[in-house]
């Protein structure tokens, strides 16, 4: 398939052609694979058991930092062991240079946990190839990666309003912009009322 493509692109640069955004098809991938998961421990009655993951800033208190992943986990009725938060300083490191990753990564492999809870992929890795083989890791431990995101929570994802760049240079915004044009119109209005009317 990959030649074919390769094949094609060399031969008709003409043609228009969509590649799919990595980042959707990691978020697929890894429903996919929680999704079958969760199906597993729900046909042997258990309840998963999670650890919570996250990347600490140098002063913030890690309790902070877990508080919408907690709230996320309680909501979906997962237990969370008293020292299953694992926190790695901030970091743009491989994940696994960071000593909490490895932690959870043992503790999937080891059976103490079923799976791990992060605020985004972003936790994990920035980049996304290496995302995805953590991804791999943690499902070929037999364990799952939930993300606490909007689309996650069930909520609707709201899009976002991209400004031109010219209004965000001069910082105007589409209400002011809008009121400006209408007193331009005003003013040319009058303008030519001034000068001889309407005819």
């Amino acid at each position: 398939m990959d030649a074919e493509q390769r094949s094609a692109e060399r031969w008709h640069p003409d043609r228009v052609r969509i590649t799919p955004d990595q980042l959707v098809l990691l978020r697929a991938k890894r429903r996919e694979i929680l999704s079958q998961r969760l199906a597993q421990l729900e046909a042997h009655g258990r309840t998963s058991r999670v650890c919570l993951y996250g990347l600490n800033p140098v002063r913030e208190q890690p309790a902070r930092s877990f508080a919408a992943a907690r709230a996320y986990t309680a909501g979906k009725g997962w237990r969370v062991g008293a020292d299953r938060c694992i926190a790695d300083r901030l970091s743009k490191a491989d994940p696994m240079h960071r000593p909490g990753w490895r932690w959870v990564l043992h503790l999937i492999r080891a059976g103490h946990a079923d799976g791990v809870v992060a605020q985004t992929h972003t936790d994990i890795s920035q980049h996304l190839d290496e995302y995805e083989l953590q991804l791999d890791r943690v499902g070929h431990h037999g364990g799952f990666v939930a993300l606490v995101t909007p689309e996650a929570a069930g909520e609707a994802v709201r899009p976002q309003v991209v400004t031109a760049p010219w209004e965000t240079r001069r910082g105007v915004d589409e209400t002011s912009r809008t009121e400006r044009r209408k007193g331009t119109t005003c003013r040319t209005l009058l303008h030519t009322a001034h000068l001889g009317g309407f005819r």
